[in-house]
């Protein structure tokens, strides 16, 4: 991924049966196409479930803080992800209690295996996660 802000997000909540989780994922696309945001579609993996998101790329902060309101308010997710211009990635969570360093946004390559990783986000055919920095 380029170096530019990101946010992913899901309609999508666990408890909801599978239609009621699809008609919020076409309001949740609706509103962004309805924002004029730039975003792509995307297949995230969160704690063992897998959900329809979204990949935003904000182009300032008004748009960060947009999308931030209608995810928490409108939607009632738990979390978002944010990635900074230099894919540090954080677990923004709804109680506005703060984020948690969830570690650096990076492609997962050939060599590893989707299974042996619990959250990830597949964006245009390219599976990304977060990683932990190595010293």
């Amino acid at each position: 991924m380029s170096r530019q802000k990101l946010i992913i997000l899901s309609a999508e909540k666990s408890e909801n049966r599978p239609e009621r989780n699809k008609q919020l994922t076409e309001n949740l696309r609706g509103c962004l196409e309805d924002l004029s945001l730039d975003f792509d579609n995307a297949t995230g993996m969160f704690c063992g479930v897998e959900e329809a998101s979204f990949v935003v790329r904000p182009k300032n902060d008004d748009e960060i803080e947009l999308v931030k309101s209608f995810a928490f308010k409108s939607f009632d997710q738990d979390s978002i992800l944010e990635v900074d211009e230099n894919n540090e990635a954080f677990l923004q969570n709804s109680d506005r209690l703060g984020r948690t360093y969830q570690g650096v946004f990076v492609k997962l390559n050939d060599t590893d295996n989707i299974s042996k990783v619990k959250n990830y986000t597949i964006i245009n055919g390219e599976c990304f996660t977060t990683r932990y920095r190595t010293k």
